[in-house]
């Protein structure tokens, strides 16, 4: 039920195996973490962080501090989703405790990426990557492959974010290695988009495209249409920054073609926007309004709620002004 999203029925099994385990608070605490998950999968927030308090309680009359961590990191999780950051903190630090006591080694590299992501999220960067190069350690003495690849990836992007491409280059490349090792496909995909991002940062275009192209290969493959878009979209801007303009036309065309399919009217405004841009590029102002005024007559059946329509609106008014200037209108 809870992989299908049927969150009521889901709550309603797990009360149910609750109330059968009256007596036992290990069994009855295990089920409080399930349903805690479920009310936040839920959103409801207040529901999930009351049934971990309560998982909590009952944990320490079992005295049972295994269960009790893994409460504390669910706990944590919840508040981190729900923006609370100080609550989080308090709560991965105090797993982080237990984990060492009860010497959960793989627990504990778990929650110190908690800590890392929390930490970053706020600002702290030396901080975070002291918590996810203490994980990594611990996940290489363990030879856990998968925790490898997170600690390398939370690395990545804390270099990526301090402008350290060098460095973020190399973590995401031996990321990479990892998920290409343990046939990680759709890891092995956003490595690539990572690298294609650092890269494009650098103003290595050229690299930047080779990889978005073997993560659009991988990314075709699993049938992620979402994700196919993505990297087109990414490969178009990249093309245009080369002056390749007809490969960006047939990025962004493919991109437009992907988001109609799937109904996303915003994905589809932003692709008749790029697709403006570029056919500007390449000279082709005819098409160039075509497609922006395309895009603006999309922005007045967009909810006039959507922030987005409001400045993406804003942006296609100054290509359309741009090109008509070209064109001496």
């Amino acid at each position: 039920h809870v992989k299908q999203e049927c969150h009521s029925l889901a709550l309603a099994c797990f009360q149910e195996v609750h109330d059968l385990v009256v007596n036992d608070n290990k069994a009855q605490a295990a089920v409080k973490i399930k349903m805690a998950l479920t009310y936040e999968a839920n959103g409801e927030c207040y529901e999930a962080v009351e049934h971990c308090l309560r998982c909590l309680e009952q944990c320490k009359v079992a005295d049972d501090q295994v269960l009790q961590a893994s409460c504390l990191f669910t706990l944590g999780s919840i508040y981190y989703d729900a923006g609370e950051v100080r609550q989080a903190v308090e709560a991965f630090e105090r797993c982080l405790v237990l984990r060492r006591k009860t010497r959960n080694k793989i627990g504990l590299a778990e929650a110190l990426n908690k800590l890392g992501l929390t930490y970053c999220d706020i600002g702290y960067d030396l901080r975070a990557i002291d918590y996810f190069e203490q994980s990594l350690v611990i996940c290489e003495d363990n030879a856990d492959m998968h925790g490898q690849a997170v600690c390398l990836q939370h690395l990545g992007n804390v270099f990526k974010m301090q402008k350290d491409n060098n460095l973020a280059v190399d973590f995401f490349e031996r990321c990479l290695a990892v998920r290409t090792k343990t046939a990680d496909k759709k890891g092995a995909a956003e490595c690539h988009d990572s690298l294609g991002l650092v890269f494009y940062g650098m103003g290595n275009f050229k690299g930047a495209t080779e990889h978005y192209e073997h993560s659009l290969v991988i990314r075709t493959a699993l049938g992620d249409k979402a994700a196919q878009s993505e990297c087109y979209k990414s490969l178009g801007t990249a093309y245009i920054r080369m002056d390749h303009t007809n490969h960006a036309v047939d990025s962004f065309e493919k991109c437009l073609e992907i988001q109609r399919i799937l109904g996303n009217d915003n994905g589809v405004v932003d692709a008749l926007i790029s697709l403006g841009l570029a056919y500007f590029k390449a000279g082709d102002n005819q098409t160039s309004v075509q497609h922006l005024e395309d895009a603006l007559t999309m922005f007045d059946q967009l909810p006039p709620e959507d922030a987005a329509a409001s400045s993406g609106k804003a942006v296609c008014l100054d290509h359309l002004g741009n090109v008509y200037s070209k064109m001496g209108r």
